[in-house]
């Protein structure tokens, strides 16, 4: 059998083109998010508000402004879910980001309180608008970041101001609000993911050991975007095949962690970890049956992330 080093060709090269410079904008563009409202509490808007309208539509105007794919929930969801659904779980959010057609990598759920309070005299009221919101890897359910913003003085409400009034005057304060809510949610995002500042050096790749094709280093060279968990397998192994899988999984480029899940006889099930997109991974898994001499067929599901390999076994 071949040695593991000659894995640096034709494992590491799928990766290899991506050790040069990564632009921000290229980078942002890789990464597909869904805004969605957490109306669960009943003192928050609910959906289809007024209120509710105008945040949803300023968060995902200025995600997408900077450079963010961003996928509207009713249009992605048609065909899925109940698009007229109010005071949903949290349980049904993550439910539907994971069935819409297109894979999301992240949901930035959002959550709105709104009110109005007089002042101590009652001569005055004011409105109180506070946004927050936290971010979610779809597929694994990681807790990624969170914003808020609201809770301060804001101008006071007319005399007399009626439901449209009402609605209008905290309408608009909840528009500025939410405007800064998403920027603090894409500075945080975009530094949790390590997408680099403009006019940062390139990150650098490491020789492969004994030379040849360079790898990345924990993801360096690899595009800055949220990494992905699949739940990879296999099947019909003997365990020393297994373990040789386990071997060369690690050696994929963009690999960032993994860990066995369920491992006895001919079945093993790993936690897969990468900032490879889905075609890369499943181009490698191809040539890494290859590479093992080994007939076999890969299958991938929906965007649950489940990778199934099955070694064709034959008398």
């Amino acid at each position: 059998m071949r040695s593991l080093r000659f894995l640096a060709l034709p494992l590491l090269a799928l990766g290899c083109a991506l050790a040069g410079p990564v632009e921000a904008q290229t980078a942002v563009k890789r990464v597909n998010i869904l805004v969605m409202s957490d109306d669960t509490d009943t003192d928050a808007v609910p959906r289809f508000n007024r209120i509710f309208n105008r945040v949803q539509a300023r968060m995902m105007e200025t995600l997408n402004l900077k450079g963010y794919q961003v996928y509207d929930e009713t249009a992605s969801g048609l065909e899925v879910a109940a698009t007229n659904r109010v005071r949903r779980s949290e349980a049904e959010l993550i439910e539907v980001a994971r069935a819409v057609r297109v894979p999301i990598d992240a949901a930035v759920v959002y959550r709105i309180y709104a009110s109005s309070r007089k002042s101590p005299s009652g001569a005055i009221s004011r409105p109180e608008v506070r946004v927050e919101a936290r971010v979610l890897n779809v597929r694994s359910g990681q807790f990624v970041t969170a914003f808020e913003a609201g809770g301060y003085q804001l101008p006071p409400l007319p005399v007399n101001c009626d439901r449209e009034c009402l609605l209008e005057r905290v309408g608009a304060e909840a528009d500025l609000i939410s405007a800064d809510v998403a920027s603090g949610v894409v500075e945080r995002l975009t530094a949790f993911i390590g997408i680099p500042a403009p006019g940062a050096p390139p990150a650098m790749a490491v020789a492969a050991p004994g030379g040849g094709v360079p790898m990345s280093a924990s993801g360096e060279a690899c595009p800055p975007v949220l990494p992905t968990a699949y739940q990879i397998r296999l099947r019909d192994f003997q365990p020393e095949e297994v373990s040789q899988v386990e071997e060369l999984l690690v050696r994929f480029a963009c690999y960032e962690s993994h860990r066995p899940t369920r491992v006895g006889g001919s079945v093993a099930d790993y936690w897969y970890e990468t900032r490879s997109d889905q075609a890369r991974l499943m181009r490698n898994l191809r040539q890494m049956l290859d590479f093992m001499g080994v007939r076999g067929n890969i299958t991938m599901g929906d965007n649950s992330g489940a990778v199934d390999i099955r070694k064709t076994v034959t008398r």
